[in-house]
């Protein structure tokens, strides 16, 4: 199979506009004069990306970034305006709630017509049938009118349809946000079943947790445009970027913080603090990067001052890869205080016992200043000064076996009731 075959989807410099008009009636007033009475609002400029089979990618971005959009476009909803895009295979959508959807017809018809809709046979969509009413849930209410299903029912209904549909693409639009926390965990499940099938899947979440669990690519947009495509973990950093600049629009700090990459020692002048230097030492205090489950270890950061901050916010967290965090802690998550002077050095000490499954894990950490103690939120609102990631990558090692992420390190006893063996016989 060639290169081009193996691609689900090709995008080549796709602009969408929207026409704005300040009243109705200045569309007729446009086709009659022929007078533009219109301005341009721009929701997708020069998109182009690339998108393998079997691929989960996530798109993310800020409220008006372009994202649905660009999903309406890759499933013909709308129109482009420019650019090229070719779909290959069957594409099963779920985009905002109630798009494509009577809400006169029973939940029984809209299964129907929407599978018929899709290119499924009515022999395969009364085959389906039972299957995608009990993936739902709603074998109760499915011959009510979907109008009357909450916004809950209605997502279920949308998700278990297209999931169940002979599709090779499946494209969604925030529809888990909608669900419980229940039925969300059941559709996690079902499109990580889906992907190893090799489904490719397409979505777009304000979730960067859901985004962690199921992708290893990640496409940021931003005012239309396609500014990071990449791994999950780079993407989710640029994302905490926009965030923070926004964040710092409505404060009063005087600079934006710094984010940077990789290990060794910095020097940054322009900044009123810095991690100069972050490591991670053993029980002997030497500095290591293995790290053997159930011991103790220190996570030492050098923060440096060029000017003098009455409260600092000084912590790291772990996180795998995939930047899903596992542990993350600062100093006023613990009581401790903490102020800086210019041209003054401090060397901050976290003692902790791992209790990480084995594995590869990444080391992040930072410093910040608290804008204002005074409003009573805790934590209080703070800045970020300076932000550096992955500065370490840890290698855990143990030879204990669970399941999940963290050793809660668990005792097991056993009582027998209603047993004529002694006590103390074996269990």
């Amino acid at each position: 199979m060639s290169p081009v075959e193996k691609l689900a989807i090709q995008v080549a410099r796709v602009s969408k506009y929207y026409k704005l008009y300040p009243r109705p009636s200045d569309i007729l007033r446009e086709l009659v004069f022929r007078r533009k009475q219109h301005s341009l609002l721009r929701a997708l400029h020069d998109i182009s990306f690339d998108i393998r089979r079997g691929e989960v990618v996530g798109i993310i971005g800020r409220n008006g970034a372009g994202k649905s959009t660009l999903l309406k476009v890759l499933t013909n909803v709308v129109d482009h305006d420019s650019g090229q895009i070719v779909i290959s295979g069957k594409v099963a959508a779920i985009l905002e709630l109630g798009t494509g959807i009577n809400g006169e017809y029973s939940g029984r018809d809209n299964i129907f017509f929407g599978g018929i809709c899709r290119g499924m046979s009515a022999r395969a969509m009364a085959e389906k049938m039972p299957q995608i009413i009990d993936f739902a849930e709603l074998e109760d209410v499915i011959d009510r009118p979907f109008k009357t299903y909450s916004s809950g029912m209605q997502a279920r209904l949308l998700f278990s349809t297209n999931i169940h549909i002979e599709a090779d693409i499946l494209i969604i639009d925030e529809a888990l946000a909608a669900g419980d926390a229940l039925f969300q965990e059941k559709c996690l499940s079902r499109i990580k079943q889906l992907a190893y099938l090799g489904k490719t899947i397409v979505f777009v979440s304000h979730s960067i947790a859901m985004i962690q669990q199921l992708c290893t690519r990640g496409m940021l947009l931003h005012n239309g445009e396609l500014v990071v495509d990449a791994d999950t973990a780079t993407v989710l950093h640029e994302y905490d970027q926009i965030l923070a600049k926004a964040r710092n629009n409505n404060t009063v700090a005087s600079m934006q913080p710094s984010y940077v990459y990789g290990d060794g020692a910095q020097s940054r002048p322009e900044l009123k603090a810095y991690v100069e230097l972050a490591e991670i030492r053993d029980e002997d205090n030497r500095p290591t990067t293995r790290i053997e489950r159930g011991r103790r270890y220190t996570v030492r950061l050098i923060v440096s001052f060029n000017r003098d901050i009455p409260q600092v916010i000084v912590g790291f967290r772990i996180h795998m890869p995939s930047g899903l965090v596992v542990y993350a802690i600062q100093n006023t998550l613990r009581g401790k205080e903490l102020s800086g002077e210019a041209g003054e050095t401090i060397e901050a000490l976290f003692e902790w016992e791992c209790r990480l499954q084995s594995g590869e894990y990444l080391l992040s950490c930072g410093v910040g200043e608290v804008i204002d103690a005074s409003t009573g939120l805790y934590p209080a609102p703070f800045n970020e000064l300076h932000i550096r990631n992955n500065v370490k990558v840890l290698n855990v090692t143990g030879t204990e076996i669970f399941g999940g992420l963290v050793d809660f390190n668990a005792t097991i006893r056993f009582k027998r009731r209603g047993s004529s063996r002694r006590v103390a016989d074996p269990v």
